[in-house]
């Protein structure tokens, strides 16, 4: 039928999983277009509410009062939160004033993402004002994905178990650390900011908050960020709403509204693609797009997000591992853990920012560590071998050490080691996205722009540089604080970009006519109300992984519930599922066994392969509507009605909203927030129908 041709829309038929095969109850549903028992109907087809025209028109004349958009980067290293009010949309302004001992950190654009907690379990100390004799908890953002988990298990076993031990001792989930940590961060940016706005408008200011994450975050990770938020009273002011952003998007809206100028705008061409690589803390995020149009600036996604954990934090665990190779394990467990504390932070306020590729190679670095007694230089040889090492012939004269008391002495060909097992792998990641553009595009990207924290350093824009000689490499302006920026810039509406390549297969399970040659017999069912034999378990993809969807267009596809009383109307629900295998599978196996499910840090995630469940879309329909559905009656002499209803998807990097639509009215609705199957989270995000 023509009127719902909206969007993405296909015509085959088929009943739901769960169509139920007893009369008495609801059975849902089937494809809109054909009726089980091969008649048409036309009740209803042109109807459209008059209450929703009324909506829409009232929308059209209220003008929208005015706001306040504040971007948080949580990160797993840093943090940072910016803001700017909806009548001054230019002003961009960066939360800072810390607490802390140090002078120099007290206008830094980010705070470390650290907290320590009493023996009671609650949090006694924040940022950049640690207490002494307290076990730091930092990296528990990692804890929130299950594949960052078992990268830093891979990468950094002795800081894995360190966050498990400390998770375990204090009671805690790396969901309940966020949230702490979120909630500190949330009060001294509102601390911040209301010093700086008039009290009356913050008294009654509406606030949009946009907060990021990693662009390789699931569903389950991206819903537990969101829990966190919200467990942290982020939401807890009237009116406010939350929004996710996936990084590198965010600081694509900084990079290209800074762009966005007169002065620079002439030097972007329509059909130049860029790659941003966003280099943070944990995780290295990378995202492409094409310019559409200059006037306005219009981007177009022409690769989806793709990224690793390679961030600043495994640069880190190579300079500790790199340390406590050249002392031995013993010296350095020795050790206190202030010294420690002061030798990672001398490294990542020096050498780690100034190291540069070209040294010369009588160049030394002096190691300040407390408490290390200094060895002799037979004793550092025997302790100094490392393969990375055996690996750069080019400084294998320089590999000659001095120790004096709580000093250690180190030469080019030592750091160029630490940097080159990180930074290799930011550049295998840069490798693969710019295949993909170019394989798209039909050539390669126009600029390479690295943003985020260690996309700033100075080893890995040079390595970028020499690795991607036939790509211009363009250094945006503040890149540690470019995703916060950004995220200020989405809430107050901007986004350049036009569209989203989906990461994943979304799709219901449905249940279609049986066909010999096509279906299984174990899924072979028969159907009471419509009397008729179908497939069950069988796979209806709204959209397939890689393919490009206009974030302005939603995905549609209409359905019928098959229904026998009014009361089925108020409780009607739908099953949403997703995967992430390149070739989308035709059907779901219909149980899962026990083993496929793990915990991370008492944490659970579904580690099964295929098709899993996203979440389960619940729908409420007036019983009032019960008389004026088309009625269908079964050869058995059985009557029931048929309520046709439209479902959409928008998606975008951040999250996923679905719709369920009656006649042209909002019936049910679910953002991203899900029931995860099996992972104990049943927080939803629904807003069940008026």
């Amino acid at each position: 039928m023509d009127k719902f041709r909206r969007g993405v829309n296909h015509s085959s038929f088929f009943l739901p999983l769960d169509a139920n095969l007893r009369t008495e109850e609801p059975a849902s549903t089937g494809r809109e277009g054909d009726t089980p028992d091969g008649s048409s109907d036309s009740a209803g087809e042109d109807t459209v509410a008059e209450e929703q025209k009324s909506e829409e028109k009232g929308d059209e004349d209220v003008e929208e009062e005015t706001f306040m958009s504040i971007g948080v980067d949580f990160g797993t290293t840093y943090s940072g939160v910016a803001w700017s009010l909806s009548t001054s949309p230019k002003e961009v302004f960066i939360v800072s004033d810390w607490e802390t001992d140090e002078a120099n950190n007290h206008d830094l654009e980010k705070v470390p993402s650290i907290v320590t907690y009493n023996s009671l379990g609650k949090v006694n100390s924040w940022g950049f004002t640690l207490e002494e004799r307290r076990h730091r908890i930092s990296w528990f953002k990692m804890g929130l994905c299950e594949e960052a988990t078992k990268m830093l298990a891979r990468e950094r076993p002795e800081r894995y178990e360190k966050l498990h031990d400390l998770l375990k001792k204090y009671k805690k989930k790396p969901l309940d650390v966020t949230a702490d940590y979120l909630r500190l961060l949330w009060a001294h940016a509102m601390g911040n900011i209301q010093e700086r706005v008039d009290p009356v408008l913050w008294e009654n200011i509406k606030m949009k908050i946009v907060l990021t994450v990693p662009a390789i975050w699931d569903h389950k990770a991206q819903d537990l960020t969101r829990q966190a938020a919200k467990m942290a009273g982020m939401l807890d002011r009237k009116s406010s709403t939350l929004e996710l952003i996936a990084e590198p998007e965010a600081a694509a809206l900084a990079v290209f509204m800074g762009m966005n100028t007169s002065r620079t705008q002439s030097s972007l061409k329509v059909g130049d693609s860029f790659v941003i690589c966003d280099a943070g803390g944990g995780t290295v995020d990378l995202i492409s797009y094409r310019i559409e149009q200059l006037n306005p600036l219009t981007l177009v996604m022409c690769a989806e997000a793709t990224g690793g954990c390679c961030g600043a934090i495994f640069l880190d665990g190579a300079f500790e591992n790199q340390i406590r190779t050249i002392i031995s394990e013993e010296e350095y467990c020795k050790l206190r853990s202030h010294s420690v504390r002061k030798m990672m932070n001398d490294w990542e306020f020096g050498l780690k920012r100034t190291f540069k590729m070209n040294v010369a190679e009588d160049q030394t670095w002096h190691v300040h560590i407390p408490g290390f007694r200094g060895m002799l230089p037979e004793e550092l040889d025997q302790n100094r071998a490392l393969p990375a090492l055996s690996e750069l012939s080019t400084f294998s004269s320089t590999l000659s050490l001095r120790s004096y008391p709580d000093t250690l002495t180190l030469k080019p060909g030592h750091v160029k080691a630490i940097f080159s097992e990180v930074c290799s792998k930011i550049v295998d990641l840069i490798k693969e996205q710019l295949a993909v553009v170019e394989s798209r595009e039909g050539k390669k990207p126009t600029y390479i722009l690295p943003v985020g924290g260690l996309g700033g350093n100075r080893y890995l824009k040079e390595q970028l540089s020499m690795s991607f000689k036939d790509v211009q490499l363009r250094i945006p302006s503040r890149p540690w604080s470019a995703i916060c920026r950004g995220a200020v810039l989405r809430g107050l509406g901007n986004d350049l970009v036009v569209n989203h390549v989906a990461k994943y297969n979304y799709g219901l399970s449905c249940n279609e006519p049986f066909i010999e040659a096509k279906h299984l017999q174990e899924d072979r069912a028969f159907l009471e109300l419509p009397r008729i034999w179908v497939a069950r378990n069988q796979m209806e993809w709204f959209l397939k992984k890689g393919k490009d969807v206009a974030k302005d267009t939603p995905v549609c596809h209409g359905y019928f519930f098959a229904v026998t009383k009014p009361s089925h109307l108020r409780s009607l629900s739908a099953q949403i599922y997703y995967s992430e295998s390149v070739q989308a599978e035709t059907r779901i196996t219909p149980s899962r066994a026990p083993s496929t499910c793990s915990t991370c840090f008492g944490q659970v995630f579904d580690i099964s392969v295929g098709v899993k469940t996203l979440c389960t879309l619940e729908m409420k329909f007036p019983t009032s509507i019960f008389e004026d559905l088309p009625k269908r009656t079964n050869d058995k002499g059985v009557e029931w009605r048929k309520l046709q209803y439209m479902l959409e998807m928008q998606v975008s990097s951040g999250q996923l909203n679905w719709t369920v639509k009656h006649q042209g009215i909002e019936r049910g609705k679910i953002t991203t927030g899900v029931e995860y199957e099996r992972a104990g989270v049943t927080r939803n995000e629904r807003q069940d129908v008026r």
